[in-house]
């Protein structure tokens, strides 16, 4: 597989097209598309992410990926991070915690499980 950037969603489907047909010509059997917004004030800028028209652009590279057999994945966020200053804490970026506690059976049992630990994720090394 290869990441396969869309810069800004500067993407056509052209473009799309001759990317893949290269992409099965060299052996590439599956992309992960990235959509990498912020490229800079002076990089040509495609449909905005998830419009409508990126929609269509993405449908259509799905068609073309689905002809030549190369299997797609996608980031569902732009951005060269996938995040900014923007994204409010109660919308970033999760972590999946757990806490276990044995008990002896058969028997019914009513307990409270201890609160898993919660670190930083933003200090923590």
């Amino acid at each position: 597989m290869a990441y396969w950037w869309w810069l800004d969603s500067y993407a056509t489907r052209e473009g799309i097209t001759k990317d893949l047909e290269e992409m099965k010509r060299q052996g590439i059997a599956g992309v992960l598309l990235f959509d990498a917004g912020e490229g800079g004030p002076d990089s040509p800028k495609g449909p905005l992410f998830m419009s409508p028209a990126w929609r269509e652009l993405f449908k259509h590279a799905l068609r073309e990926a689905d002809r030549l057999g190369i299997e797609v994945g996608v980031n569902l966020c732009s951005g060269w991070n996938a995040g900014g200053t923007w994204v409010t804490p109660e919308h970033a970026a999760k972590e999946i915690v757990w806490s276990a506690t044995q008990v002896q059976g058969p028997a019914a049992i009513a307990i409270q499980l201890p609160k898993p630990p919660v670190r930083d994720i933003i200090t923590a090394t």
